[in-house]
């Protein structure tokens, strides 16, 4: 169940796209694994900051779904690369049928030639390679995508706005935030909190009696929990044992703490979850456990994240996650995240376009 799939990557390496660039001063090309140091410095140039060669190095070689699919586009005058992108194997279902993920990301032009049409050359070029048409293609267009699609009439490939929850676990910290003075903010965020917390208490009142241990590692007997409390009849993202490992404990930059929760009698796994610290703010990136045995795994987490000294802890889902409206009782506010998602899947397009046939959490669309 959930196992990890081959690479393709070197089958999709050999096989050339039909067209050619539109330009005769640009090539368009596939990326071998020689030539990733060059994308690296073409995304650093892009972005305008240096990502830390571990990262590269995790987002592009490590993942144990294979290999990234770059493409760049090099001047053939000079040999430099002028735009990248990328595509990065990911888990993806449709209903019980696995099918052949990506999520994009790495999509830069080096300043000098920037909103100069290489985005349209490029693209121009890698939609005709074979197996372009077979993929279920994912993405996280920041504003400055969203704008470039809009100027070329694409507007329609982005899902939405994924919506955003999030609850005060330290009312004092809230309270300094909205400018009132410490010494009124603190008490009055001491009644916040315990008010907050009674009410989490009442909304929970169904939760059994259950353990929430820490995680070292991801096992293989969670497998069968990630299909049995996330399947999803269509776009869903189950991610296994060995993705969680390297998207989260393995991650070289981002604090992310695991916790398992286990039935009291048999130690049983029933459910899961994944913190990511940053500050004092907490952001819930993964949660699975089944109806019964989510109100117990959510209260437990939102102890954790109180422990930790958090003032809040945020998580965002699309609209129809089955958790929604237990999230809503234990007083997770809607707040707007800026985070978009596009959704492909060529062979079934219409249903792709809808943004409810899509399941993804956190940390499929807010990788760093």
């Amino acid at each position: 169940m959930l196992e990890t799939p081959s690479d393709r990557f070197a089958e999709w390496l050999s096989l050339p796209a039909l067209r050619a660039s539109s330009d005769p001063r640009f090539e368009v090309k596939q990326a071998s694994q020689q030539d990733f140091e060059r994308v690296f410095a073409c995304v650093d140039e892009s972005f305008g900051r240096r990502r830390p060669p571990a990262l590269f190095d995790w987002l592009y070689r490590k993942n144990p779904y294979g290999l990234a699919r770059a493409w760049y586009v090099e001047e053939k005058a000079t040999g430099r690369i002028l735009k990248s992108s990328a595509n990065f194997p990911w888990p993806v279902y449709y209903g019980k049928t696995p099918r052949d993920g990506f999520f994009g990301g790495d999509s830069g032009t080096v300043p000098d030639w920037q909103r100069k049409g290489l985005t349209k050359i490029e693209r121009g070029v890698k939609r005709t390679h074979p197996w372009d048409g077979e993929r279920v293609q994912m993405g996280a267009p920041n504003h400055a995508t969203l704008a470039v699609q809009k100027s070329e009439g694409r507007e329609s490939s982005v899902r939405g706005m994924i919506p955003g929850g999030v609850v005060p676990l330290r009312g004092g910290a809230l309270l300094q935030r909205a400018s009132i003075p410490r010494l009124l903010a603190n008490p009055l965020g001491t009644i916040v909190s315990g008010a907050v917390r009674l009410w989490q208490n009442v909304a929970l009142d169904s939760a059994r009696a259950l353990r929430l241990e820490p995680l070292d590692a991801f096992s293989q007997d969670l497998n069968a929990v990630t299909w049995e409390t996330t399947e999803f009849p269509h776009y869903w993202c189950p991610h296994n044992a060995e993705w969680l490992n390297w998207r989260y404990l393995n991650h070289p930059s981002e604090t992310y703490s695991a916790f398992v929760l286990l039935d009291a009698v048999d130690d049983r796994p029933l459910g899961y979850s994944v913190l990511r610290f940053s500050g004092d703010n907490a952001a819930l990136a993964e949660f699975a456990a089944g109806q019964d045995t989510a109100p117990s795994l959510l209260l437990h987490t939102l102890s954790v994240a109180r422990s930790a000294g958090c003032s809040s802890l945020a998580t965002f889902h699309p609209a129809s996650w089955r958790h929604w409206p237990l999230f809503r009782r234990a007083g997770f506010l809607p707040y707007q995240t800026n985070h978009f998602f596009v959704g492909v899947d060529k062979q079934n397009e219409e249903l792709s376009f809808d943004f409810n046939a899509w399941q993804i959490t956190p940390g499929d669309r807010d990788v760093h």
